[in-house]
């Protein structure tokens, strides 16, 4: 669990290509009594990630804090979770026999958790790599799981975090430990977790063969906006076990460079891991599948973690709530995803609007304006740098819906120059899985010099392979400012 979890932006998820390369299907009715009850306890799973603050990893048991373990057990009902993921590291719960002392901070763990009305995903072998050790790992499984052979505080158990499909060892171990855990647990269900790509899910179900768990877990910290056809393409794949997307998040580490354009403040990467967490959420939603399970719900204060693997939770470390927190909240509690993005600039996220990255920012400033407006409070500023600016100057943001192929759509804003020059346009980019641009649309531009508020809009065909769109608001070559406002995104018809 001590790997980078930045949301990777260059990565070809290749969804769509893997159907038919799928293992051949194992015997598993879906009128049978198991896979029935699996996944309704899997699409009825409102799952939470969790470490305390002071105690991630290892230091969770080694300086166990049960009230601190207790509180944010709390704060996961609070949110309308109904599970919290549990981990009890093989680097401190050593094989082949943990030391009491550790098992039983396990049992109080459940317990805890069970007193908030939640069940527990247990996570089993965490950091081990030699996988050679099959005798041990299951005496080992043997000592962990004998307190919870068919207990029903436990959902479910997961074999290994984001195993590695292809390493010839970790499969043979795992070929062998699934059913093994599947005994020794009394029947609970168990799983096994990869990231992306999809590939990856091919791979794993190819190398188990047989052998495979009930259920499969995918990890996703890609572009959000690739995530729905790319979990449409997994629960293909994953079909008919049912899949869950078991690790998505976004750290708000005010220096988090993954995602170009996103201020480097508290404010608008708080916004942004909203905006992120909201795409995935509704993407996981729209596929089929129980919502995603955010990682994580504190910020951490972690001594041997990079400065960005702190800042997924969310919740802050003061335990003060990250606009993430209410959406996610929302949504356990089965509300309809909020779509917002602020379109007319009324949210602010410190001086920025909420959600907006800024793109080709050298030589200009941007910020929210909340004195200028075309309708509301607040419009976007751009102001070119001086004279001699080069370059485009944008404000960006993805509509969490992906567009509708082979559909056409409209994009519109109000703008308004002062001593502008150059291109002040608005543009619709088609993007492909990797964030690319497949083709980019641009309306007229705004007339030069000082201007009152004039409509720019743009109507463009979505391109063949388009995944998301992305809205542009752009001034080039300008030494002047110009101000957005009132952005309107709709389809108008094939």
């Amino acid at each position: 669990m001590r790997r980078p979890r930045h949301l990777l932006l260059v990565a070809c998820l290749c969804a769509g290509g893997y159907a038919g390369l799928l293992a051949p299907r194992t015997a598993w009715a879906d009128t049978s009594p198991r896979p029935a009850a699996v996944r309704e306890m899997v699409q009825g799973l409102r799952l939470l990630n969790s470490f305390p603050v002071q105690g991630p990893h290892d230091r969770m048991w080694t300086a166990f804090d049960p009230d601190a373990i207790d509180r944010d057990l709390g704060a996961i009902a609070a949110l309308h979770g109904n599970a919290v993921r549990v981990i009890p590291e093989v680097t401190v719960f050593t094989m082949p026999s943990p030391p009491p002392v550790y098992l039983d901070e396990l049992s109080r763990t459940v317990g805890l958790a069970a007193a908030h009305g939640l069940r527990v995903q247990l996570t089993l072998f965490d950091q081990l790599g030699d996988y050679a050790r099959l005798a041990d790992s299951e005496r080992w499984a043997d000592a962990v799981l004998g307190r919870f052979r068919g207990d029903p505080r436990i959902a479910f158990i997961e074999l290994q975090n984001q195993i590695d499909p292809r390493n010839d060892g970790a499969m043979r171990w795992a070929r062998q430990l699934l059913p093994y855990l599947r005994e020794v647990s009394g029947g609970i269900p168990v799983t096994v977790s990869v990231d992306a790509p999809a590939s990856n899910l091919v791979d794993l179900q190819l190398a188990l063969g047989s052998a495979a768990p009930d259920f499969w877990d995918f990890h996703y910290y890609y572009l959000p906006g690739s995530a729905q056809a790319t979990f449409r393409e997994v629960a293909a794949i994953a079909a008919p076990r049912p899949l869950l997307i078991g690790e998505a998040g976004y750290s708000t580490f005010p220096g988090n460079a993954a995602v170009p354009g996103v201020p480097h403040t508290a404010p608008a990467q708080e916004a942004y891991q909203d905006h992120v967490l909201r795409t995935v959420e509704l993407a996981a939603i729209e596929a089929g599948l129980p919502p995603a399970a955010p990682w994580l719900l504190n910020d951490l204060r972690c001594d041997d973690c990079k400065p960005v693997d702190d800042f997924y939770g969310l919740l802050r470390a003061d335990g003060s709530a990250k606009p993430a927190a209410a959406s996610i909240s929302r949504i356990f509690a089965g509300a309809p995803v909020d779509r917002d993005i602020d379109l007319g600039f009324e949210r602010a996220a410190g001086d920025d609007p909420a959600y907006w990255r800024v793109l080709g920012a050298a030589g200009a400033t941007f910020r929210r304006d909340p004195g200028v407006a075309h309708g509301g409070m607040a419009s976007a500023l751009v102001e070119g740098g001086g004279d001699g600016a080069t370059g485009d100057h944008c404000w960006a943001v993805e509509p969490l819906d992906p567009p509708r192929a082979g559909g056409r759509y409209s994009l519109s804003a109000w703008a308004r120059g002062r001593s502008a020059t150059g291109r002040t346009t608005v543009e619709v980019a088609w993007l492909d899985y990797a964030g690319g641009a497949i083709d980019t649309a641009a309306s007229s531009p705004l007339p030069e010099g000082d201007t009152g508020w004039t409509r720019l809009s743009v109507s463009s065909p979505v391109p063949p392979g388009t995944v998301a769109a992305e809205l542009r608001l752009c001034t080039a070559e300008n030494s002047g400012s110009a101000w957005f406002d009132d952005v309107r995104f709709e389809p108008t018809g094939t």
